[in-house]
């Protein structure tokens, strides 16, 4: 499984309508992987229902196996960045 940052990576924020729209190549990209057998996953900060609305092409993540959103309670619910206390 690869495992892909969203932001600057599969897709860029638009300046006018604040929506994440794919780059061009990110559609070509995933549909390469997924004929070669690899399953994509996405680790990315903030939280889910956000995402959700501000993707423009809402059928984005049906392309990935697994998102992990780091506000996600599963991994702590902790929104980047944040300093981790050694203490």
């Amino acid at each position: 499984m690869l495992f892909l940052d969203l932001g600057n990576t599969l897709v860029s924020r638009d300046n006018i309508t604040k929506k994440f729209i794919a780059f061009p190549e990110t559609d070509t990209i995933l549909s390469n992987l997924k004929e070669k057998g690899v399953e994509i996953g996405i680790i990315s900060d903030g939280n889910r229902s956000l995402l959700n609305a501000c993707l423009a092409d809402p059928n984005l993540l049906n392309r990935v196996k697994v998102v992990v959103m780091s506000d996600d309670e599963e991994v702590g619910g902790i929104r980047k960045p944040k300093a981790k206390s050694l203490t």
